[in-house]
C-alpha cells in the first residue's frame, strides 16, 4: 500500500503541477478510503487534490435513512475537518479561457 506515505505526497505533487501546467481547469479527485482526517493529508498545502471523495459517509447516509435518524450522518460530518483550503464544497478550478 502507498496510503499515506511521504513518496506517495510527493509523487502527488509532481503531477498537480504537470496537471495545472498542462490541463488548465481540470482537477485531481482523490479516492482515499480513509477517515476524513486521513484524507485532510490529500489536499497538502492546495499543491495535491483538488477534491475528495468522503467515503464514510455513504454508508451512513444508508444508516440514517433505515434508522429514521440524523446522527450517523451528523456524527461523521462532526468528525470531518474544516476544508484546509476555505472554499465552498466542491469549488473546481476557473475554466481557462478560449483563445
Amino acid at each position: 500500500m502507498a496510503e499515506n506515505l511521504p513518496e506517495t505526497h510527493t509523487f502527488l505533487k509532481m503531477l498537480r503541477a504537470e496537471i495545472d501546467r498542462d490541463f488548465p481547469g481540470k482537477v485531481l479527485l482523490a479516492e482515499v478510503n480513509q477517515w476524513p482526517a486521513d484524507v485532510a493529508a490529500y489536499f497538502g498545502e492546495s499543491d495535491e487534490c483538488h477534491m475528495a471523495f468522503h467515503f464514510p459517509l455513504m454508508p451512513r447516509m444508508f444508516m440514517a435513512i433505515r434508522r429514521e435518524q440524523r446522527f450517523p450522518i451528523t456524527e461523521i460530518l462532526s468528525s470531518t475537518p474544516a476544508n484546509p483550503r476555505r472554499l465552498p464544497v466542491g469549488d473546481l478550478p476557473p475554466k481557462p479561457r478560449r483563445a
